[in-house]
Order: C-alpha cells, then structure tokens, then sequence
C-alpha cells in the first residue's frame, strides 16, 4: 500500500519506439515537466478557500498542528512499511501523543539525481494545501489522505502522514475471497467486487477525485494501489508524487502514470487536464467490477495500442440482472472516449444510471456502512496488510551541517 507513496520510478513509463514514431508521440519524463519551472514553484493555496496555506512556525518545518513534533527524534520507528528509488515509509509512533503515522522519508540526493525537484515541490505544497483546515470543510475532502506535518534535516525531508491501517483497494480486490470467507464464513470463487460493492467505493473515490479538481488539482496516478482504507473501511487517496496544480481551462503536457490506467492523450503526447483522472478512474471501476483493467495485455507496447484503439470488451461476467449490466456498459462508454473533450465530466458522471441510488450527502459525510470493515486494531498500529520490507540498520535521521551542499535548493520547499 504505502509502497506507493515512495515516488518508485516505475511509474513513469515510455511508449514503445514503435508507437513513438508511428505517431509522432510527444514525452516529458517526470522531473522534465515542460510546463513547470521545477525550480520556481510557487506556494499556493487551493481554489476553494482564501485562506493562506500553512504557516512555517521556523525555518525547515511546516506545522498544522501546534502540538504537531517536528524532528524526526519524536518519533519512535517500528518498520518499514513502504520502500522504493526515491524514498522509504516507516511505520512509526509519535512519542508525546502515542498516535501512530507514516513518514515518508526522501533522499535529498535522489530527488536531485533523478530530476525531481519540481514534482517533490509540488507534492509537498499540494499535501500542505489540502491539509488547511479550511480544505477539509469542503465535501469530498475526508477522501483524502492528510499531513500533519514536514520537516527536513540536512539530507532528508519528512512528511509525516495519517496513517491508513486497512490496506489498499487493489489487496482488497486480489483477496477478494479471504475478504469473503472472513465474514460470511463461506468461499467465494470469483476475485472481482459485486456491482453494489463497487458502486460503494466508486462514490467514494469520485467524490475525492471531484474535490482535488475543484481545488485545481489533478492526481495523474488514480489507481487501485493508490486508494487506500481506513480502519473504518472507507477509502482515501493517497500518493500526490504526480499530482499537478492546474488552473481552469488550462492543460499540461507531461507522460507520467503507470500503463494500464493511462488517458489516450497522455500516451499520444497531447495536451491533457482533468479527465486523465475521470479515464483512470473508469478503468479502476473496472478493475473492481471484473477483477483486472479494460486493456490489460503483458506487452507493455500491445496496452499503449489497445488504449489508443479503446480495444476493450465488458466480459460476460454475471450480474444479478440485466440493468446492472447495462447500466455498467452505459458508465463505461461515457467514460472510455479518446477525444477527453466528449468524455464524461464529474457532473455528467455522477448522473449516470450506475449511481442510481446514491445519495452523495451521505456518501460525503460517510454515513454509509462500508462493505468490508477491515480486521484489525484500531489506532494500535495494526500492520497486518503491509508487506515485509528489508530494514536499513545503517539509517542516520536527523543530522545537522554548517555546510549545505544542496545550496540552498531544498530552502523553500517546506
């Protein structure tokens, strides 16, 4: 789950050469952003609050909360709990408060060495912005994972995160059956969701993409592995390492996300917003509904093609009825359009008939009972749905120098 939090740089691919000639695609790896100065970034505030972001209460540390510790000597590490090329998630437990969180820790020299400065930037300025308590009055933001604090020593930066103990969407739908069986005490034959199960959750992860837009925000990486539950069994976006602010009707140009969820524009090289997100996210229903993705294929090169194409087929899987059936089909063929101007928006989304029945303002205040409620202990660092990863006994948080040798570029990122 919070593996994906570590900015891996798996998730920035290239097309195959073929397709780069063939159809003259355009491509930015992440950290070559042609849009944005990664240098230069500006903090911001969201669209839908005037208030400023956070105050820095000192040099090096953003706090939201007072009370908030703010090196990383106040925090007691329990493992790892995420790891990848840029950076490690520990598990870790707050010394005055015995809250548990996930700090992501990343090195100052990868981030430099892999050119990403600006999207690390962004990432920290989106997390401190959407942690405002001004934010989180806004419907849809409980949908989104939250910061408490950020800080940095001399070679690492620190964003200390809610901690989700419940694991992500795509666990919940590869183990479908232990899911099934843990509480109905019976198997189930079929890895997927029931169509009720994953109209749940997509009206949840709707209402938390449609609050990063109006926010002037786009993720760029909606996918199973970054939708995470709680310990009450609602979900939450994680992971804004390719989160991009983006004003109203303007675009950006960058090739970033992992395959299978990518927008047709993305993989063309065009100009691309919001509805990159509104694409993933129909492939991620999907996903839930029928157990993988609409263009899944092995060869990476054959996916690009199939998306490009909108090659797909609704497999005969059963449905109670009919209706559900079409009503999955009708989603879909809204959503899977290449031209992203004719393809479905938030307001003609939530319309369609595969949300009959939902009533966003409970969805909004989550006063709809989950499906799962995940099996764990509530606020005692439950672990029990993450992977095992191997320990860095030589890990040294927390130094201090006289000498900066990054020059003063990580000085304003906090």
């Amino acid at each position: 789950m919070f593996s994906a939090l570590t900015a891996s740089s798996e998730v920035v691919v290239e097309p195959p050469q073929s397709i780069k000639s063939n159809i003259s695609v355009t491509t930015a790896l992440v950290g070559e952003d042609d849009d944005n100065d990664y240098l230069g970034t500006k903090e911001f505030t969201l669209a839908t609050t005037n208030t400023p972001t956070v105050a820095v209460e000192e040099k090096g540390v953003a706090q939201f909360d007072s009370a908030t510790p703010t090196t990383i000597k106040d925090y007691h590490l329990i493992r790892t709990i995420g790891l990848g090329s840029l950076a490690r998630v520990h598990l870790v437990r707050c010394r005055s408060s015995r809250k548990f969180y996930a700090i992501k820790v990343l090195k100052k020299t990868c981030i430099v060495r892999y050119k990403q400065l600006g999207h690390i930037k962004d990432e920290i300025q989106i997390m401190k912005a959407l942690s405002d308590p001004q934010s989180n009055k806004s419907p849809g933001s409980s949908f989104i994972l939250s910061c408490d604090s950020i800080f940095q020593d001399a070679h690492h930066l620190f964003l200390v995160l809610e901690y989700l103990e419940g694991g992500d969407l795509f666990t919940l739908i590869s183990q479908r059956n232990l899911f099934h069986q843990a509480q109905n005490n019976k198997p189930l034959l079929s890895l997927r969701l029931s169509f009720d199960e994953a109209k749940f959750y997509a009206s949840e992860i709707f209402s938390g993409i449609s609050f990063l837009h109006r926010c002037g925000i786009i993720h760029r990486d909606i996918n199973p592995e970054n939708i995470v539950l709680d310990s009450q069994g609602h979900v939450k976006l994680i992971d804004f390492g390719l989160a991009k602010r983006i004003a109203k009707d303007t675009t950006t140009k960058t090739f970033c996300g992992k395959t299978d969820y990518m927008a047709p524009e993305i993989i063309l090289g065009l100009s691309y917003g919001a509805g990159v997100d509104w694409w993933a996210f129909g492939v991620t229903v999907f996903e839930m509904l029928f157990g993988f993705p609409p263009f899944a294929h092995r060869n990476s090169k054959t996916v690009y093609e199939k998306i490009i194409a909108i090659s797909y087929a609704v497999p005969a899987q059963p449905f109670d009825n009919d209706q559900d059936r079409q009503k999955v089909t009708d989603l879909f063929k809204g959503i899977f359009i290449s031209d992203a101007i004719k393809r479905a928006s938030a307001r003609y989304i939530e319309q369609f008939s595969f949300f009959d029945g939902v009533d966003w303002n409970m969805v909004c205040s989550k006063s709809s009972k989950p499906p799962f409620i995940p099996s764990i202990e509530s606020g005692m660092g439950d672990d029990k749905y993450f992977d095992k990863f191997p320990e860095d006994n030589d890990l040294q948080y927390g130094e201090t120098t006289d000498h900066d040798e990054f020059n003063g570029i990580f000085d304003d990122f906090i």
